[in-house]
């Protein structure tokens, strides 16, 4: 049985990339992110293995329960999560 991967921030940089790695190597994939445009563009570009698209903010507090209980209802089972949604700040 193949392994599935959850990747937050999909839909660019790191995430963007991350994705095709683990594409490559033939995971399943569980790709979130609030652009569902450029989600769908990665999906294209992705046609050799099983893929789901969640477009969910994650900055909204209801959207990890939300991805949660849809992995739930579509009876996936997540075996490694890359959590590189987010921003950075530096400063004072």
């Amino acid at each position: 049985m193949k392994q599935t991967v959850l990747i937050t921030g999909a839909s660019s940089g790191i995430g963007y990339e991350m994705a095709r790695i683990f594409a490559s190597e033939w995971y399943n994939l569980v790709l979130v992110a609030g652009d569902r445009k450029a989600l769908k563009i990665l999906e294209a570009e992705l046609p050799r293995t099983k893929i789901t698209i969640i477009v969910k903010d994650l900055a909204q507090a209801l959207s990890p329960k939300e991805i949660y209980e849809e992995l739930n209802t579509q009876e996936i089972r997540v075996d490694i999560l890359v959590n590189n949604a987010g921003f950075g700040d530096y400063g004072y």
